[in-house]
């Protein structure tokens, strides 16, 4: 017991760890937000730094409620502190919320650097070099997060065939988490960049024991009833 409660404090402590440091090297980037609204600045460039921090927030929040929720199913990982549906909820709704935010202010903040609604960078772009295939990573992360977002809606109102579609969320973890370190400028260099590889890969071993946890308990289904069905069929030649 004490051990479990030793586990779930460090659990909590990396996870603080986690969500504070895209604020605290965000600020450390732009230094006083306050300045970007006193000072004459290109269009959109105050909305811009808002989008930024809505996004390096968007992907500690989905480290966590992805960990929080997933780690306590798998063996190895047992003693995580672990999310009940609320708070699941809570945290999905809270990371889709940043996401949308991120979205919507960079849109706006480019718009108003062009002067034009910048509706393609919603769009697939892969013909335009580096930066916009990064930013086109981001766009799948949304569309993932739109769907997998309705799957777990549907989930909770009681369709369990939806849950294997909102899994999906693997797929936007992914998508945003290249996004922001492909072009983010605070995760290019510095502990932010390791604090979201570290998350990468935290998840990527969560996921890989998860499912092999899923194929051991099947495989070991599967053996108990063959060795029912053979006790049963010897049992009935006995008779």
């Amino acid at each position: 017991m004490q051990g479990s409660k030793l586990v779930s404090k460090v659990v909590w402590c990396i996870v603080a760890a986690v969500l504070i440091a895209p604020i605290v090297t965000w600020w450390r980037s732009v230094g006083d937000p306050s300045a970007y609204f006193t000072h004459a600045l290109p269009p959109g460039q105050s909305i811009f730094i808002f989008a930024k921090l809505a996004g390096l927030l968007a992907i500690g929040l989905f480290w966590a409620q992805a960990l929080l929720a997933m780690a306590p199913r798998v063996p190895m990982f047992r003693g995580f502190p672990a999310l009940n549906r609320r708070a699941h909820i809570v945290f999905g709704s809270a990371t889709g919320f940043l996401i949308a935010a991120h979205v919507g202010l960079f849109v706006v903040a480019s718009s108003l650097r062009k002067k034009v609604v910048a509706w393609d960078l919603l769009l697939p772009n892969f013909d335009h070099g580096y930066y916009f295939l990064f930013i086109t990573f981001g766009a799948f992360a949304l569309y993932l997060l739109a769907i997998a977002l309705f799957a777990g809606w549907r989930t909770h109102r009681g369709t369990r065939a939806w849950k294997k579609v909102h899994m999906l969320w693997i797929g936007v973890f992914a998508f945003a988490l290249l996004h922001s370190i492909g072009i983010g400028s605070e995760t290019r260099d510095g502990a932010l960049r390791y604090i979201f590889l570290f998350t990468g890969s935290s998840l990527t071993l969560l996921v890989a024991a998860r499912v092999w946890s899923a194929i051991r308990s099947r495989q070991q289904r599967v053996g108990l009833r063959k060795a029912s069905a053979a006790a049963s069929s010897h049992h009935n030649l006995g008779v």
